[in-house]
């Protein structure tokens, strides 16, 4: 997929070429555009928009989903294509096709995948649909998020987020096909959901013991879409082409914002402002004090000094990530229970009766 011309990344790679840097070019083959739409009776259609020459252009193959997962076979045309002459623009839809969930209008992206249909070979992917989180996502260091939905990684792969106004820049830091540490960069807006980001290594350069040197090109490095399940969890999904075979690699890691300093649980005792909005134009705000109420593995509280009480459930085996799910409640029972789903480190939201709620930290 191109980038946008006016993108903050796009920016940033003129900005790197005027310096004298060398933008690496690729060999591997363009990814096939990836139309999702809403058909009859909850069912969705996907369209495919590639090109190939006219005597090797596949035509549509079956079409199936499994819980967020949909699947677009694509059969490839018969006989080998020889002295192949110029690609030509094709289209091929699915038949319609109905998710286990709530489709396009679900809480969760569907997840995309276009096959081969005689090998099984991964040809294109996206996210469609979803609901982006009521919060943005939170500046810091994310990382591998145990027990998560693709607890696929560990300790060695982190992530560095920074989040300006709505733009999302990014570091991913890992290591390469030879085990050697390494690095990709990004950036993108926060306007959709899910969020895309094109990944690229700056090579050549100095490090920091080493007289400067600025790097010498850029190499692009595969795609990042997130899926975002709240301001301090989400789905990586990390998508490049194959170096050896004809085929796109498809990781999908759950990730979440890594709490060094602030623990959940006794280490959110402070002071938090409550923000309660009935409309756009009524909001009421209150200053809490919480101190810790108690807590086992499995769930803590803490009780604030105007009356409410947070309730929070924590993540299985973790309870160093950012809880699963928390509420708010009157300790007196009269009143509102509000739902707080979109959980931060330092901020939490929801609501429930028309109302929405935000709980920041102060200290």
């Amino acid at each position: 997929m191109p980038l946008h011309p006016r993108s903050p990344f796009s920016s940033c790679l003129r900005s790197l070429a005027a310096a004298g840097l060398i933008l690496a070019g690729t060999s591997a083959r363009a990814e096939p555009q990836i139309h999702v739409s809403t058909a009859k009776e909850g069912a969705i259609q996907i369209r495919v928009v590639d090109a190939a020459p006219a005597g090797c252009q596949p035509s549509a193959g079956p079409v199936w989903a499994r819980g967020l997962d949909v699947h677009f076979a694509l059969q490839p045309a018969p006989g080998p294509c020889r002295n192949a002459p110029p690609a030509e623009r094709f289209e091929l839809v699915s038949a319609p096709v109905r998710p286990a969930v709530e489709g396009l209008n679900g809480a969760r992206a569907l997840r995309v995948h276009v096959l081969d249909a005689r090998d099984g070979r991964l040809l294109g992917f996206t996210l469609a649909g979803g609901r982006a989180p009521a919060e943005r996502p939170e500046s810091g260091l994310w990382w591998p998020e145990a027990g998560g939905e693709f607890d696929t990684s560990g300790p060695g792969l982190g992530v560095q987020i920074e989040v300006q106004d709505r733009t999302l820049a990014l570091t991913v830091a890992g290591y390469d096909a030879l085990g050697a540490p390494t690095w990709w960069f990004g950036a993108a807006p926060l306007d959709t959901a899910p969020t895309l980001i094109e990944l690229s290594a700056l090579q050549g350069g100095a490090g920091p013991f080493a007289r400067y040197t600025p790097p010498g090109r850029i190499q692009p490095a595969g795609r990042l879409l997130i899926e975002w399940l709240g301001p301090a969890r989400a789905v990586f999904w990390f998508l490049r082409a194959a170096a050896d075979r004809d085929e796109l690699e498809l990781r999908p890691i759950s990730m979440t914002r890594f709490s060094f300093g602030l623990r959940p649980g006794e280490g959110w005792a402070g002071d938090w402002v409550l923000v309660v909005e009935q409309d756009a134009e009524a909001a009421r705000t209150e200053l809490h004090r919480f101190d810790w109420a108690g807590g086992d593995e499995h769930r803590f509280e803490l009780a604030s000094d105007r009356g409410l009480r947070l309730v929070c459930r924590r993540a299985a085996g973790a309870p160093e990530q950012v809880p699963e799910g928390c509420q708010l409640w009157p300790e007196d029972g009269e009143g509102e229970v509000w739902d707080l789903p979109d959980i931060g480190i330092g901020r939490l939201s929801g609501g429930s009766g028309g109302q929405r709620v935000r709980l920041l930290r102060l200290r």
